[in-house]
């Protein structure tokens, strides 16, 4: 665990954090071949797009699973999740997230 992750808030204009930063910061004090999980779950809501270094780190071996969460009240903003996240969960109703994610989630992790 990496202390105070909440420090990488940013100031961007209508808030977010900067999941790359973050991400930065995890490669920087992580070594892939510890065989760490790294789970990003965001409300999508990033300053920048971190896709890149999720790749990135990827291809280094780590294992990065970033999943952006949101309800689908606006097209505009789960367009704008599928590009910036490998993998987006959209539901209709707030009741539905958890069986969306957990349908995910066993998709994903092999463990």
């Amino acid at each position: 665990m990496i202390p105070n992750l909440s420090n990488y808030r940013t100031d961007f204009r209508g808030g977010g954090n900067d999941e790359e930063r973050a991400l930065k910061l995890i490669r920087q004090n992580t070594d892939p071949k510890d065989d760490n999980l790294i789970l990003v779950l965001t409300d999508g809501g990033a300053g920048n797009n971190p896709r890149p270094m999720i790749s990135k780190m990827q291809k280094e071996n780590y294992d990065v699973v970033a999943i952006a969460v949101g309800l689908d009240r606006n097209s505009g903003e789960t367009s704008e999740l599928q590009r910036n996240y490998p993998y987006t969960v959209v539901a209709e109703q707030v009741e539905n997230l958890p069986r969306i994610m957990i349908e995910l989630l066993r998709k994903m992790i092999h463990r």
